[in-house]
């Protein structure tokens, strides 16, 4: 089994498409990273433009009123997004009012390079091992040799494996030599341990689409029904399945328009909010009028009158006073309980939505996992922090952030008003030279294998099918 492996390597590596393939997916690979590099150059330099623009206009112009849209000015970019793209893949449209080019042509990273070429690559590299073989006449011959069908189909997995292990291999070499050359962010050993992760599970990726060109070759008699068979499966699996995944998750879970629900709440914390308020104010109103004879006398009083009689050192009557004091009360709680109400209706609006779009994603991924390729993504950029596991750390990290800032507001509010109890401590400016700063932790390489572990398992048992199918095919295939 082992030679008959050695000589299918051999014979590979001497054909014109494994050297064209190879050629195409080093230089893709190599070109790919260069620019990935550079475009993180530029949004690095961006970001800290952006930092130091916020501190100057601190510095000027701070005060705690001013603080609420500079608690998160933006994260830096993940160093690995010069391999692996992901959430971060999304460009603005307002870049096309300076250069539509990276709308129209966006880069495309290893990840997608891998997905899409290396698959493919691994197909036309097998598709047609057995029935090619048969069509030449040299299949029956191997089967005399006293090769057992498993063997010999063990042998040629092998061989499709060290075939296409060669060009993979020199690709991530490549694109780890660029990375190190063109990043302006050194990596750390945490990333490089992602990237070496990312880089294996892309193989077994890569191998699960040999095996599945080898088992279609075991189910089809001629070269060409192999080539359009592996066609088709690529097509569905590497193309239709990925992008079809979500628009059936969100046919079964279907989600409100978040336009709608934006114009909901915003109504909701609006007119309906101030109706509410209304109403509230008058039931208190009736309620103290009725308890208490000073507050009907008192809202009898005409605007002027009551103005004069709700002054502290009115030298009228006190009972008017207190009245005018306890309605103020009212209305100042009708507000408080008006805003409460409507406030936690939006927050369960808000709420229920996110757990709708929480529902509709899982249903998607589990959709898209009816394909190899999406398993390799999510992989790929939960390793590297630039996927969906990412986001969600970073927005529990911007909700802690936000709690212990609201704490700083409000303590440094205090510490102003001990000083100067007459001073309107949220608009005067003030040193906010200790407010506290974001900084994104990133997660320990540890959790990322983890969460990728799952994706592991998938690409294996896709894996494990195949080569069940190929072995089962090969058991009843016709050598002659």
């Amino acid at each position: 089994m082992l030679t008959l492996a050695l000589k299918e390597i051999r014979d590979s590596l001497l054909t014109l498409r494994f050297l064209a393939g190879t050629a195409l997916a080093v230089l893709l690979v190599a070109v790919s990273v260069w620019a990935l590099a550079d475009d993180y150059g530029r949004r690095v330099a961006g970001h800290s433009r952006t930092l130091a623009l916020n501190e100057a206009h601190m510095a000027e112009y701070g005060h705690l009123n001013r603080t609420g849209s500079a608690q998160v000015v933006g994260v830096a970019p993940r160093p690995m997004t010069v391999w692996v793209r992901g959430l971060s893949q999304g460009t603005h449209l307002e870049q096309l009012d300076n250069d539509p080019l990276p709308v129209l042509f966006p880069l495309v990273d290893v990840v997608a390079i891998v997905t899409v070429v290396f698959s493919l690559l691994a197909l036309v590299f097998t598709f047609d091992l057995v029935s090619g073989e048969r069509r030449a006449g040299t299949l029956r011959l191997l089967s005399s040799f006293g090769l057992s069908r498993p063997a010999l189909i063990g042998g040629k997995l092998l061989g499709a494996a060290g075939t296409i292990a060669v060009p993979y291999v020199g690709a991530w070499l490549t694109a780890a030599l660029v990375a190190e050359l063109a990043s302006p962010a050194p990596w750390t050993a945490t990333e490089w341990g992602a990237a070496a992760a990312i880089g294996a599970g892309g193989l077994l990726f890569v191998l699960d689409f040999a095996a599945l060109g080898l088992a279609v070759s075991t189910l089809t008699y001629r070269p060409r029904s192999s080539a359009f068979a592996v066609l088709a499966a690529w097509v569905a699996l590497v193309l239709v399945v990925p992008n079809l995944a979500p628009f059936v998750a969100a046919e079964i879970r279907p989600l409100p328009s978040l336009t709608t629900l934006q114009r909901q709440i915003s109504r909701m914390l609006d007119t309906e909010r101030d109706a509410l308020q209304a109403r509230l104010r008058d039931e208190a109103f009736e309620r103290l009028r009725a308890e208490d004879p000073a507050v009907a006398r008192y809202l009898r009083l005409d605007p002027s009158e009551r103005a004069e009689a709700a002054a502290p050192d009115s030298a009228g009557d006190p009972s008017l006073a207190r009245a005018a004091q306890k309605l103020s009360d009212a209305s100042t709680e009708a507000m408080r309980e008006g805003n409460r109400i409507q406030g936690e209706k939006a927050d369960a609006l808000r709420a229920d939505f996110d757990r709708r779009a929480d529902a509709q994603v899982h249903l998607a991924q589990g959709l898209s996992l009816a394909s190899p390729a999406p398993a390799f993504t999510y992989l790929a950029t939960d390793l590297a922090e630039t996927g969906l596991r990412y986001r969600a750390h970073l927005e529990a990290q911007q909700e802690e952030f936000s709690v212990g800032f609201a704490r700083w507001s409000h303590a440094t509010a205090d510490r102003l008003r001990r000083n100067d109890p007459q001073a309107d401590v949220w608009n005067t400016p003030t040193d906010l030279s200790d407010m506290p700063r974001f900084t994104y932790r990133s997660e320990p390489l540890a959790g990322r294998l983890a969460a990728a572990a799952p994706w592991i398992a998938a690409l294996a048992v896709y894996g494990l099918l195949f080569i069940a199918v190929a072995v089962a095919g090969f058991a009843r295939y016709d050598v002659r």
